[in-house]
């Protein structure tokens, strides 16, 4: 798996249509599920705070704050933080 390539397919594919923020949405739980059954290492680690850093920038805080915090604490728990 390349470093950041996850990151950056991403923001490709985020358009920031109401539709797409709930595509974007179910696309990182999927992941959070994803991290979760892996043995953690540093590159897991790496790119889930990488994705950490990505979901508080560019997912829209304002129309679903409670979602977002929530994708962002099971992150950190999926790696063991």
């Amino acid at each position: 798996m390349r470093e950041g390539a996850n990151i950056l397919d991403l923001q490709r594919s985020f358009d920031k249509s109401e539709t797409s923020t709930k595509e974007m949405i179910e696309v990182l739980c999927a992941r959070i599920r994803y991290y979760q059954i892996l043995k953690t290492n540093d590159l897991v680690i790496k790119e889930v705070v990488e994705l950490i850093h990505w979901v508080a920038d560019f997912m829209p805080y304002d129309k679903y704050p409670f979602r977002i915090d929530t994708i962002k604490n099971q992150l950190w728990v999926s790696i063991g933080l």
